[in-house]
């Protein structure tokens, strides 16, 4: 197995275990997994000038959370990383 597919595998399993309810773009371990709702990909939510920063930011990590995964639903998501550790 390599790296990547080990990591991917890492993520979906701590989901998993959390009983965190998934989307997937398609149904191989090639997939992108999402989280459901913004909110279990984060330790805890979204301070006001947090979600200001990525709203006024260019890269769109919160751009169509409400109909289909935004960006930081994504489980391999690094700006979900950062927040969860500097938030945090």
């Amino acid at each position: 197995m390599n790296g990547y597919i080990f990591i991917k595998q890492k993520q979906l399993n701590w989901a998993l275990n959390k009983g965190i309810n998934l989307q997937n773009k398609d149904k191989n371990m090639n997939g992108t997994f999402y989280t459901q709702k913004l909110e279990d990909n984060l330790y805890e939510q979204l301070l006001p000038e947090t979600r200001n920063s990525f709203l006024n930011a260019s890269g769109g990590e919160l751009n169509q959370c409400e109909d289909t995964p935004c960006k930081l639903q994504a489980l391999h998501s690094s700006a979900a990383l950062v927040i969860n550790i500097f938030q945090y």
